[in-house]
């Protein structure tokens, strides 16, 4: 009998690992959504991050209608192909796009998704090598994120005050929160000791703790800088409450969006020529502010 509960718990640990391992390597599509794969249309840069590197693509466009350098952050399981699809709806035009791939996305030496850790130091060598570039330093600098990308895009704003802008769809405002969220929308296994034991196993295989990811309180330290929150009407993948999170920490300074038909980041799916419209008209209003407000 001891021995069959031993055999029991040793094949129940090695698929609770397995499961650990796949949710943090998880498989990487080319998700372009039925638009043009722009990669032949940018130049391709390596940057330098913690000893490693990180594939940055940049694509320019000499006429625009959005001054600004916007750095474009894709999402759980995504690359930066995922961005593409905002390019491609009539709207207006960015000056530069820069998208790059983090390294829990590449596809070799993949680092393990780590809900910001590894994500925004990726993302921070990026904007570091962003304001390098001497034809890019008279543009300001604004970020879109998606996802575990939008999350990383207000963590990285709060720290960097020379950004303008932000525009998040569907951001994760905790990783307790994200946690908690996908364990109720996908397992409906919500409890406290499940999603205290999920953190344990995601720290124990990444080394880094995932309940650190705060964007809420990076929003509070955000200022009263241009923000759009972006969030799905359909709680398939997180609820509502944490964009309301945000949304509250903001203080009634967000512009938001709230699309029903839609569940986490398919808005575009859903309405993509206005989804277009509202982010870049977006992004061209906070760019205009800042050159303003910051005359050479």
């Amino acid at each position: 009998m001891r021995y069959m509960l031993t055999v029991v718990l040793v094949w129940l640990a090695l698929i609770a690992a397995f499961i650990g391992f796949t949710l943090l390597h998880p498989p990487i599509p080319k998700d372009l959504g039925n638009v043009a794969d722009l990669d032949l249309e940018c130049s391709r840069f390596t940057v330098p991050v913690a000893g490693d590197t990180v594939q940055v693509w940049m694509r320019v466009h000499r006429v625009h209608d959005v001054p600004a350098v916007v750095l474009m952050l894709h999402g759980y399981a995504r690359e930066h192909h995922r961005m593409w699809r905002y390019l491609a709806e009539p709207a207006l035009t960015p000056a530069v796009v820069i998208a790059p791939d983090f390294r829990s996305s590449r596809r070799t030496g993949r680092l393990p998704t780590t809900l910001g850790a590894y994500e925004l130091d990726d993302a921070r060598a990026v904007l570091a090598w962003i304001e390098q570039q001497p034809q890019l330093k008279r543009l300001p600098i604004c970020v879109f994120g998606e996802g575990l990308g939008g999350s990383v895009a207000l963590l990285l704003a709060a720290e960097h005050p020379e950004i303008a802008a932000v525009a998040v769809d569907s951001p994760y405002a905790t990783g307790r929160m994200a946690i908690e969220d996908a364990l109720a929308t996908q397992t409906h296994l919500e409890s406290p000791r499940t999603v205290t034991a999920c953190g344990r196993i995601v720290r124990a295989i990444t080394g880094r703790d995932p309940f650190a990811l705060d964007a809420v309180d990076a929003v509070r330290r955000y200022g009263d800088r241009p923000l759009l929150l972006v969030q799905s009407g359909i709680e398939d993948q997180i609820r509502r409450r944490q964009t309301l999170a945000l949304e509250n920490a903001a203080g009634g300074g967000a512009e938001g969006w709230l699309v029903l038909d839609a569940g986490m980041n398919q808005a575009w799916n859903r309405h993509r020529g206005e989804y277009a419209q509202r982010l870049w008209t977006f992004m061209r209003r906070a760019a205009l502010k800042h050159l303003k407000s910051h005359p050479e």
